[in-house]
């Protein structure tokens, strides 16, 4: 393992997430903030992705009220409810998705960061369902900014999970 730079990293946090016991350092708080701004671009989009063809087939299938279809008729007479239920459900699928699978997003790919547990082990579903849905709380994206030397978010503190630096391989000789 290559020496770490303290002043780039936060405190070393042993993980297993491999055969043999590593330390990963906490990430920095701008590393944090360009995964929240990677990641809000990419839920943006992947909510617009999603809307599209939901719209579409509304449009095309559902009943029509009067010159409106249904999809208008929905927006028309629920819109803000119906665009928060989306925007929530688009959330908790772009996170969880990926944490769940990868256990990291777009932006922790970029930045090369990851998401533990804790305890230093890959986190758990239950501890992924726990951070997605705190990403719901308002401005829970911003936590991590406020309070500690080390930026630890609520959805980090909820799930008992670290967002880390992830180790770069050997390369092979």
């Amino acid at each position: 393992m290559q020496d770490a730079d303290l002043s780039q990293s936060g405190p070393p946090v042993a993980a297993d997430l491999v055969d043999d016991r590593q330390l990963f350092y906490v990430a920095r708080k701008g590393k944090r903030f360009i995964n929240c701004v990677i990641d809000l671009v990419g839920w943006l989009v992947f909510a617009e992705i999603v809307i599209l063809p939901v719209g579409l087939l509304l449009d095309v299938i559902g009943p029509h009220f009067g010159r409106r279809s249904f999809c208008n008729y929905m927006l028309y007479h629920y819109g803000p409810f119906i665009v928060q239920v989306h925007m929530s459900m688009t959330c908790v699928a772009y996170y969880f998705l990926q944490e769940y699978a990868w256990g990291r997003t777009l932006g922790k790919f970029v930045t090369r960061t990851i998401v533990i547990s804790a305890d230093g082990c890959r986190p758990t579903g239950r501890q992924i369902v726990g951070r997605t849905l705190a990403r719901l709380i308002p401005f829970e994206a911003l936590s991590y900014l406020f309070g500690q030397k080390y930026p630890v978010g609520i959805h980090d503190e909820i799930s008992n999970t670290r967002v880390v630096d992830k180790p770069r391989r050997p390369k092979s000789m």
